[in-house]
This record gives C-alpha cells, sequence and structure tokens, in this order.
C-alpha cells in the first residue's frame, strides 16, 4: 500500500444524473448533489457524519463540506472510518490503516473484501475473502461465528450483514437472526446516532426499516450508503454522491 502511485481522481461537473436530481423531492425526503464534483466506487462515513470515499481510480478522499481532499500514497478496494483514520481494503486485499501520510498493514495476515468500523468502539470488521466475518482485536482477526455475507455494518459490536442469500441479517453472538421485513438488498449501513438501518435493495432503491417493514427512500437509487447524524448519502447510478437535507 505504500508508495502506491497516485492518481488523481477525474472532477467532473455535469449536474445531469440517472439518480436524483438536485432537490428532487418524493415523500418529503430530499437528495442533493454533493459540491465539488466527485466520483466514487465506495463511501462511508464517521459517526460525526464526515464522508469517505473510494474514487474511480481507486484513491481515497475525504469531504470538507464542499470539496474532495485526496488522502496521500493509497489506493484501495473499500474505505471504513474512524476518529479521521480511514482503514481499507488494499488492492491486493489486505487490509489497511491510515497514518497521515499513507497507510500501514494492520497485523494479523487478514484478507479482506468488504470492511466496517465500529463508530461507538472504533473497531475494524470485514467480510473475508470466503465471505465469513472477522473483527479485529488489535493483533489478530477474530472469526464471528456461524454466519457469512456480501456487505456488512456494525453497531455497538453487533454485525448486521446482507447475506449470502441477499437477506439482511443481525448478529446474535452465536449465529445470525434474519432482520424482519422480509427485505433484500445489496449494501447495508446503520446510523449510529438514530440506530436506524438502511440498505441497497435489489433494484438499487433505497430503503429504511421502521417498524419492521422496509420502506422506500424518497427517490433515492445508489450502489453504496451510508447514513450518520439522520443524513444518508449514496454513490449514485452515475458513481456521483448525493446526500439527503
Amino acid at each position: 500500500m505504500k508508495n502506491l502511485f497516485l492518481i488523481t481522481l477525474a472532477i467532473l461537473f455535469s449536474f445531469q444524473t440517472t439518480f436524483a436530481q438536485s432537490g428532487r423531492t418524493a415523500g418529503g425526503v430530499v437528495w442533493d448533489l454533493l459540491p465539488g464534483g466527485g466520483y466514487a466506487k465506495q463511501i462511508t462515513s464517521e459517526a460525526n457524519g464526515n464522508l469517505w470515499v473510494i474514487g474511480m481510480d481507486n484513491t481515497i478522499f475525504s469531504y470538507n463540506g464542499s470539496s474532495w481532499i485526496q488522502y496521500p500514497n493509497g489506493a484501495g478496494l473499500d474505505v471504513a472510518a474512524y476518529n479521521g483514520v480511514p482503514y481499507v481494503i488494499g488492492m491486493d486485499n489486505q487490509i489497511y490503516k491510515g497514518n497521515g501520510s499513507g497507510f500501514d498493514l494492520l497485523p494479523g495476515g487478514g484478507y479482506g473484501k468488504r470492511i466496517a468500523v465500529d463508530a461507538n468502539t472504533g473497531i475494524v470488521w470485514v467480510i473475508g475473502m470466503d465471505n465469513t466475518i472477522f473483527s479485529f482485536n488489535g493483533s489478530s482477526w477474530v472469526q464471528y461465528p456461524n454466519g457469512a455475507g456480501l456487505d456488512l455494518a456494525v453497531h455497538r459490536g453487533v454485525p448486521y450483514v446482507i447475506g449470502m442469500d441477499n437477506q439482511i441479517y443481525k448478529g446474535n453472538g452465536s449465529g445470525f437472526d434474519l432482520v424482519p421485513g422480509g427485505g433484500y438488498g445489496k449494501r447495508v449501513a446503520i446510523d449510529a446516532t438514530t440506530s436506524k438501518l438502511f440498505v441497497i435493495g435489489m433494484d438499487d432503491s433505497v430503503f429504511e426499516l421502521k417498524n419492521n417493514i422496509w420502506t422506500r427512500v424518497g427517490s433515492g437509487y445508489g450502489l453504496d450508503i451510508t447514513a450518520n447524524r439522520t443524513k444518508i448519502a449514496v454513490v449514485g447510478l452515475d458513481s456521483q454522491l448525493f446526500r439527503t437535507r
């Protein structure tokens, strides 16, 4: 991960999109195109709402409210962040932690596909190469029992996953229980502030679990999703970045 060649993220300024137009409202929800002209593959947020993305060339960016700031000397396949520090799945599928000027390999010899950080504890979790689920104890990777998934979010030590059947599951300490509501999805996110659960559905629509019913969030569509401080942000179908007001 260190000393990787950096490629500047292409910054485009087209405001046409197949996802949602800036200011478009449905069901009382307004989705806005984020200023800064960014395009991305993956998105995450810290507990304070700060956004991070994997750019179209796999380099890593954070958002300062008006523009996207490239993190130095690194690239990755997925990103999570905690207290201003990014954690990434590297281009070699190993797991790295930002050090301010680049990235250090986390100990433990872990490899993964997807990464999340518990906003309450700072503990790093990954989906392994065989789709099993692991958390990091500071020196090694500990497998969560009796489960596998395609994506994950973590809240107060509890993993939520998109299962291998695309249904949504919640960890119970010894395995996983199906989340009520009969939902199917591709990506999952949880708001650390409100404990609300969100998914990208099989048709790329955005859903929130309300009273055990999966409810459409306005006119939103996306490829990846994050939520914190009552706001939802997505990578749109055109790879631009959108957030609810």
